[in-house]
């Protein structure tokens, strides 16, 4: 940790500046929880469930298609 605070004085000002933004973006970034996806998956998951009706009628059009 010492070196770090040495490595911290021998900047200049701007630069003083620009570490401090970047550890704060960092420490930002570090705080943000991670999103709850579960209502996405349990909705996505009924999107394509098809009733046999459904597959009877795809296939009468094949048929008819053919």
């Amino acid at each position: 940790m010492v070196d770090i605070v040495l490595k911290y004085n021998m900047l200049d000002e701007n630069a003083r500046k620009q570490l401090n933004d970047f550890i704060d973006f960092l420490l930002s970034k570090n705080k943000k929880k991670k999103p709850d996806f579960s209502e996405y998956y349990n909705r996505i998951q009924t999107v394509s469930q098809w009733s046999e009706e459904d597959v009877e009628y795809l296939r009468e059009i094949e048929n008819n298609y053919n």
